[in-house]
């Protein structure tokens, strides 16, 4: 018996062999030979760029990156965005409603990073407030409602690891005479946004951020007020409170910025399935010119292997 099975062992051993060898997946025969440019309008009626890439050869699975952001072959195994800045703008108004004389010097712009975010005197002066003032235009004293854009200043410098920002407008009115009045301030646009190689994202603004308004000093209802469209500072204007300086803070919700943004690998446009016919042509619409590094991976694969070649084209769009 034990001779039998030896016999068939010896019979059957050159046939599993072979079996098991043409289970083994070949190398993708591939190749990228070329593209075309052609300007086209989309459905809604914008320019593109409209790449015919012309391919030679077949695979079970044929995946694209084009180049772009999120579709860039080097960021396959995952892509970190990095904060290059962060910067805060608004526009403002200053003007005289009552009284001959202006008070000068009653706003300034202030950030800090220990505030405890409490709306009470003891939390806002134990606070360490750095004065900004200076990286911003601020409006000059007007008659009418025009409003002077303050520029975008870059902010960046302001934020400490694992520490919140708070940034508020300090507005100061010292005792008041009839003829030496309050300036009244008024604040719109405000926007503090953070830049990456992504672009741009809003992190703050007038509408979607309301500010916490705190008051120091004889209370008069109807003067400083906040809302989506902008911030009001002003004084009392009361004689019966004129004697008496008072302090008006506008101050931001807690602003945290992540330095670095794991979001995740690039990916690829699937197409080409194990079930689709072969292709000799591939289209992608590019939005806009520049140099791309088109990848195509062709892959040959079973349940249980993969085996794949990586075909790279320099897309030179003008």
């Amino acid at each position: 018996m034990k001779r039998i099975y030896l016999y068939l062992f010896a019979l059957l051993g050159p046939f599993a062999a072979a079996c098991d060898k043409s289970m083994d997946v070949g190398e993708p025969v591939f190749e990228v030979t070329g593209y075309s440019v052609e300007n086209r309008l989309d459905s809604a009626g914008n320019p593109i760029k409209s790449v015919t890439f012309t391919l030679d050869g077949n695979a079970d699975i044929i995946s694209f990156y084009s180049g772009e952001t999120l579709r860039d072959y080097n960021f396959r195994e995952g892509r970190v965005v990095k904060t290059k800045n962060v910067t805060m703008s608004f526009s403002s108004n200053c003007k005289l409603n009552s009284g001959t004389i202006a008070m000068a010097n009653q706003l300034s712009v202030v950030a800090s990073t220990n505030f405890t975010g409490q709306l009470n005197d003891t939390a806002v002066q134990a606070a360490s407030w750095t004065d900004i003032t200076g990286r911003f235009k601020l409006s000059p004293l007007v008659a009418t409602d025009n409003f002077l854009p303050s520029g975008e200043a870059d902010v960046s410098d302001l934020f400490q690891k694992g520490k919140p920002l708070y940034i508020a407008f300090k507005y100061v009115t010292p005792p008041q005479t009839t003829a030496l009045r309050h300036t009244q301030w008024r604040m719109r646009d405000y926007l503090l946004r953070r830049n990456t190689e992504l672009g741009l994202n809003t992190l703050a603004s007038q509408s979607a951020t309301p500010w916490n308004l705190y008051h120091k000093g004889p209370f008069e209802s109807g003067r400083s007020a906040n809302s989506t469209s902008q911030l009001i500072l002003r004084g009392n204007n009361s004689a019966a409170n004129f004697s008496e300086p008072t302090e008006d803070w506008a101050i931001s919700p807690a602003i945290q910025v992540v330095e670095d943004t794991d979001i995740g690998p690039d990916r690829p446009f699937a197409i080409k399935t194990r079930i689709d016919v072969p292709i000799s042509v591939y289209t992608f619409n590019y939005s806009k010119p520049g140099t791309y590094k088109a990848v195509f991976v062709a892959s040959n694969v079973t349940a249980s292997q993969e085996v794949k070649v990586v075909k790279t084209i320099d897309v030179v769009i003008k």
